[in-house]
């Protein structure tokens, strides 16, 4: 079932989305300061738009396609 571009996410639902591990995510999260941030609701909730998270992803293998690319390119 096709997600909505406006629903809101808690980070299972992230980590469901992208098929990784809380743990996992909760890495991502730390390490790549492009990850869409979570917005805090009220106290303990916080959620992210799926579009923020496409948006992160698409980003993502958009870098990995050129980087593949160039690498293709460069002489031996």
């Amino acid at each position: 079932m096709e997600m909505p571009d406006d629903k809101l996410l808690r980070k299972k639902g992230v980590a469901d989305m992208l098929g990784f591990s809380r743990h996992t995510l909760g890495r991502i999260m730390k390490r790549d300061p492009t990850f869409p941030r979570f917005i805090e609701l009220s106290p303990g909730i916080k959620m992210v738009r799926v579009r923020e998270v496409r948006a992160w992803l698409l980003r993502k293998e958009l870098e990995a396609r050129e980087k593949s690319t160039h690498a293709q390119n460069e002489p031996n």
